[in-house]
């Protein structure tokens, strides 16, 4: 982990049963303290690859992140 690490969109479901939300939090955390940019949101009522990830608010929010950090 460095500064110099490429952006992150760390996006996890909180009924995720595969990973647990400690590990995207440590990643997330990581990351912060290193000085990267890096971005948590947590997916209501979503599991692991669950549909809830294309609705068209978090469709939304990952645009928005990509536009920001692609500009």
């Amino acid at each position: 982990m460095s500064a110099s690490a490429s952006p992150f969109l760390i996006a996890h479901g909180d009924r995720d049963r595969i990973i647990p939300l400690t590990e995207s939090l440590a990643l997330h955390n990581a990351l912060s303290r290193a000085g990267a940019q890096s971005r948590f949101e947590l997916v209501g009522n979503a599991g692991h690859e669950d549909p809830a990830f294309d609705s068209p608010a978090v469709l939304a929010t990952t645009a928005a992140w990509l536009r920001a950090v692609l500009d």
